[in-house]
């Protein structure tokens, strides 16, 4: 029996693989016109900043993934390994990316760690080599930083 052409099935399949992981993405994309006057203020070695609103109810002991859509290009899903509650009661949840393309050379790469408080969420990712901050802003928005490394 000869294989035709199977292309079509490559959609089907990642439908399954994230319905099997049923996780939702934390970024939702403000209009410009919001954040015409929000600037953040970058550190030295921070390259750039987009603002975002997060879905910060993702962020629990109850989220098994959580999906990070940075860019057109970027959509990951982080795996939670661990989520737990510090001394000043702001839940640690810690995840990791599975990417296949990636190439892993240091134990932080693909990696997330968001810490949540009553202000909002900050944290780190580390995505295919590339670092990233999450620090809360106004308007219940969210900084989310390209690090230069």
């Amino acid at each position: 029996m000869r294989m035709k052409n199977i292309k079509w099935l490559a959609p089907i399949a990642l439908a399954l693989s994230s319905s099997v992981i049923n996780a939702e993405n934390i970024f939702t994309e403000v209009p410009a016109a919001k954040i015409k006057d929000l600037k953040v203020e970058l550190l030295p070695g921070e390259k750039s900043a987009k603002f975002y609103r997060l879905k910060t109810e993702l962020v629990d002991q109850q989220s098994q993934s959580i999906d990070f859509n940075l860019s057109k290009s970027l959509l990951a899903s982080a795996v939670l390994t661990e989520a737990k509650f510090n001394t000043q009661g702001s839940l640690i949840w810690r995840g990791s990316f599975s990417l296949g393309s990636s190439k892993q050379s240091n134990p932080s790469d693909n990696t997330v760690i968001l810490v949540k408080t009553q202000k909002g969420i900050t944290g780190t990712l580390r995505i295919d080599g590339q670092l990233y901050k999450i620090r809360p802003t106004t308007n219940k928005l969210h900084s989310v930083i390209k690090v230069n490394e």
